[in-house]
């Protein structure tokens, strides 16, 4: 047990060193997932995922694709096979998105471009991603769809002038919820 003053540097890791290591960790798993992922594309069971998001604090901008596929005992296997950043220099349209994605599955994981070509992509509704998998076949992702017509449905304007009464009510909720929060009265509720 150490006492008085601890030079941070014997305690944590240099930051490199975690970085090499957690790359090796993703080598690992992926050795071992591929396979799987390899056989279900090779079945015409698999469903690739593909999505672009922007960090937001330094606000890169990324490609992730996932793998979602049914195994022969019947279980949801589902992998994040890549995440990309998306080169700063470049537009985010759909040459530039297909062009990344194509790469990442072939270059990095070693899919053949045959295999890929035969699957399922699942997107939201963005032109870009729509256009970039014009050639595949693509599905809307039903999650996507849903959150953007609860945010319309559920639009502060919209409810004032088509459902007033909707939107009071929710008003009102928000302040209840509000109001227990700031009490700290949420503690004495059996579910939150």
């Amino acid at each position: 047990m150490a006492v008085g003053r601890v030079d941070i540097d014997s305690l944590l890791p240099d930051r490199t060193s975690i970085s090499r290591r957690v790359g090796e960790i993703a080598e690992d798993l992926k050795a071992r997932f591929l396979p799987d992922v390899r056989n279900a594309l090779k079945t015409r069971s698999c469903a690739f995922d593909a999505d672009m998001w922007t960090d937001k604090y330094v606000q890169n901008n990324y490609l992730c694709v996932t793998s979602q596929f049914i195994n022969e005992n019947w279980e949801m296997q589902s992998y994040v096979l890549t995440t990309s950043e998306f080169p700063a220099d470049q537009k985010k349209d759909n040459i530039n998105i297909r062009q990344l994605l194509e790469k990442e599955l072939k270059e990095s994981l070693g899919i053949p471009k045959k295999l890929v070509a035969q699957s399922t992509f699942v997107t939201d509704e963005g032109s870009n991603m729509i256009a970039a998998l014009r050639n595949y076949e693509r599905l809307s992702c039903t999650n996507h769809n849903l959150a953007t017509v609860l945010r319309h449905t559920l639009d502060e304007d919209a409810l004032k002038i088509c459902a007033p009464v909707i939107q009071r009510s929710l008003q009102v909720c928000r302040s209840v919820v509000g109001y227990i929060k700031r009490s700290g009265s949420c503690k004495l509720l059996s579910l939150s």
